[in-house]
């Protein structure tokens, strides 16, 4: 199988692409910045490039690159021939800092930023075009960790290695791995789609709670359940993107395609 992937310099392209070619399939990193490149004799796109942690970025920059630069990938793609079109969504669709209450199917979505509307904007305009010869699948991962990840992740790494000590708040999170998204997408590239299109939500087979992901990063972090008291206290606020619940019902999302184990 011949697989495309877009944002060539993303950490999750990167990673992809060598988990790919471990798997014996071939898989090109293309940048879409300044022009859409060929889609011909793929097999597959897996659409990557995003404006993600830009704060700078408004709603207009973000509709520009996030949905309309998307719809005019996947147009080209259906054109050329693709027969499987794989969109890197996000989470933040539902617009939810925390919340004590699980994700499920019949969540409706509610994005609050302008990275989230353009990401669910983008997802409807994409799918739209999807029938018997193009499938369409949406990927709602929660926030991706592992070696050298940036973003939020890498927020959470640079506080951990200067704290002493971190709260336990007890909290529930949903997170995936980066070699589990990879894999997600390795199992999916090979299963394809059962309908036109579908909305999936790779996720580890576990929750995570902020204490564990911090002994994850440092193994020798002192754990505290008064400071956990007292950041539950404090939360909603500041501090519930690390302190809150925020996670996919797994007895409801199924773990399609097949999941590695933590």
């Amino acid at each position: 199988m011949r697989v495309l992937a877009t944002g060539e310099s993303g950490y999750i392209a990167r990673n992809l692409k060598e988990r790919l070619e471990r798997a014996g399939m071939e898989c090109e990193l293309r940048s879409i910045r300044n022009s859409l490149p060929s889609c011909q004799n793929f097999q597959a796109i897996v659409h990557l490039a995003a404006i993600v942690h830009n704060k700078k970025a408004g709603l207009e920059q973000c509709m520009k690159t996030n949905r309309d630069l998307s719809l005019s990938l996947a147009q080209k793609a259906k054109e050329e021939g693709v027969p499987l079109f794989v969109f890197m969504s996000t989470m933040s669709v539902y617009g939810i800092g925390s919340s004590d209450k699980p994700i499920t199917p019949d969540t409706l979505p509610n994005p609050k930023t302008p990275y989230g509307i353009s990401k669910l904007e983008a997802e409807k305009a994409v799918c739209a075009l999807a029938d018997s010869e193009f499938q369409v699948a949406v990927l709602r991962p929660p926030m991706v960790y592992g070696k050298n990840c940036p973003g939020n992740f890498s927020k959470l790494e640079k506080l951990v290695k200067i704290l002493p000590i971190f709260p336990d708040a007890a909290n529930r999170r949903s997170l995936v791995s980066i070699d589990n998204l990879c894999e997600y997408i390795k199992n999916l590239l090979d299963d394809g789609l059962e309908s036109e299109t579908k909305v999936l939500f790779p996720q580890d087979p576990r929750y995570w709670s902020s204490a564990e992901l911090a002994k994850l990063i440092k193994p020798n972090i002192l754990i505290s359940k008064a400071l956990g008291a007292l950041a539950r206290r404090v939360h909603p606020g500041p501090l519930e993107k690390l302190f809150g619940s925020l996670y996919y019902a797994q007895e409801k999302i199924s773990a399609e395609p097949r999941f590695l184990k933590v």
